[in-house]
């Protein structure tokens, strides 16, 4: 989705980061082939969009009477794809560039937030003089992750408000990993190795050894979205012996 150019960097508030950068995808097809290509890529997104936020989004589309009444197919073959009903907002002509824009969204922490984008723009390559040797009419599609990464923070931390685990992907976690010390643990030089891995493969860390129980270092790590857990028991003198959780497969961690 997107890519951070130095190698190590905190990700809440951008901290560190130089660039984020987000592909937006410009086809340029005939006319007969950009409805099969507009359903390509809303397969492709629909994918995304369950991977992420299961079954909890929405699409919307605006277009125009006339559009609608032609491509009628069209639009049912995109709920086909989508498997999902269309929200469809109706113009008496076109007033822009595109016979039709579809965005995917999800309800974000605050608001409704668009993830993705489709503008089929029947304008654009006539008003610029594109043309193809057979002078049949070409359509561009602009397919893209809908505005910027501030778009998706907000929608991640809705879906995580309506769950127990706060959780972020770890591509967007303040912390990748929450590192546990039992107040009674007598082998620091054993953590201390363990972070010294996390430094050199740039995974970042949040230790808590605290004087606190579990559950309440597990409320601070909580508090960074982090979707990994390390323990480390009183007992450990060896690196295997420290147990790691997967935060975004656990609704309970239990420490015997």
């Amino acid at each position: 989705i997107f890519f951070r150019n130095i190698k190590s960097g905190a990700i809440n508030h951008l901290d560190r980061v130089k660039q984020f950068s987000f592909p937006d995808l410009h086809i340029l097809v005939e006319e007969n082939r950009a409805y099969d290509q507009a359903i390509l890529f809303l397969r492709h997104a629909a994918e995304v969009m369950r991977e992420i936020f299961s079954e909890e989004w929405h699409v919307k589309i605006s277009t125009n009477k006339e559009f609608y009444t032609k491509k009628t197919d069209h639009f049912h073959e995109i709920e086909v794809a989508l498997n999902r009903k269309l929200d469809i907002s109706l113009e008496e002509v076109q007033s822009r560039y595109f016979s039709y824009k579809l965005g995917l969204y999800v309800n974000g922490a605050y608001s409704e937030i668009m993830i993705f984008n489709l503008q089929f723009d029947n304008t654009n390559a006539r008003l610029f003089n594109i043309s193809i040797d057979n002078g049949n009419e070409l359509i561009v599609l602009h397919a893209t992750l809908a505005g910027a990464i501030s778009r998706v923070y907000p929608a991640l931390i809705g879906k995580g408000l309506k769950k127990k685990l706060k959780i972020f992907p770890t591509a967007l976690a303040p912390y990748h990993i929450g590192i546990v010390i039992n107040k009674n643990c007598s082998n620091l030089e054993l953590v201390l190795q363990l972070e010294g891995i996390f430094q050199e493969n740039s995974v970042r860390f949040l230790r808590d050894d605290t004087q606190t129980s579990f559950k309440a270092k597990l409320k601070t790590i909580d508090g960074f979205w982090t979707p990994y857990l390390a323990v480390v028991p009183n007992s450990a003198t060896e690196l295997s012996a420290i147990k790691f959780f997967d935060r975004t497969e656990l609704d309970v961690v239990t420490i015997s």
